[in-house]
């Protein structure tokens, strides 16, 4: 999805500056037909070059920016899933606990929690809530079923919570920058048309 994303904000950006910048009309028969509003064909050229490269490259860069925000985030570390040593099947009915502590050993920062299915999305895992802070963590998985026990050490990581606006705004400046172009060439466009012009005394 995100290479789809960026040759289409490409191929639009090629296309909206090439309509933006462009001193003659790209279509001669546009300049024939009636206008309305007293706006030149070039300047009407112009204005649509600039609606196609700011909405659309926010149209394309934003979910650009939500798919990579998710590739670049933090992921848990993957580790097999406790099955059934027979039949490698689920285990639906073991007692599943999780005990949490800080590497620092602070005894005030311990937290345990039993993990069950009405807990999880899907119901065949198990999940618990526990409410804890941002740090890294020891995550200690007991697993009880019948009179067999296993156990599972997994570090986590918890980074703070943000804003969204404060992750993605870096991704937001093009539109702004292409507004600000947009406005500066429209002004050297004028300022050579106002030179161009003969003095009424001529």
């Amino acid at each position: 999805m995100l290479p789809y994303l960026i040759l289409a904000d490409l191929q639009n950006t090629i296309f909206s500056a090439l309509f933006t910048f462009s001193e003659r009309v790209i279509y001669p028969f546009y300049a024939t037909v009636p206008r309305l509003g007293g706006v030149t064909p070039l300047d009407d050229q112009v204005a649509a070059g600039a609606i196609m490269w700011v909405p659309g490259s926010i149209a394309f860069l934003v979910p650009a920016a939500l798919i990579m925000t998710g590739f670049l985030g933090p992921r848990l570390p993957t580790e097999p899933a406790w099955q059934q040593d027979r039949t490698g099947a689920p285990m639906l009915d073991g007692l599943v606990k999780l005990r949490l502590t800080s590497p620092s050993g602070d005894a005030d920062r311990v937290f345990e929690a039993t993990a069950t299915h009405d807990a999880a999305t899907n119901k065949l895992l198990y999940a618990a809530w526990i409410d804890v802070g941002a740090g890294h963590w020891d995550v200690r998985v007991v697993v009880q079923h019948g009179g067999e026990t296993a156990r599972g050490d997994v570090p986590l990581t918890i980074v703070p919570a943000t804003m969204p606006l404060a992750d993605y705004w870096p991704h937001l400046l093009l539109p702004p920058i292409a507004i600000v172009v947009f406005v500066l060439y429209q002004c050297l466009v004028e300022s050579r048309r106002s030179l161009a012009r003969p003095s009424p005394g001529c």
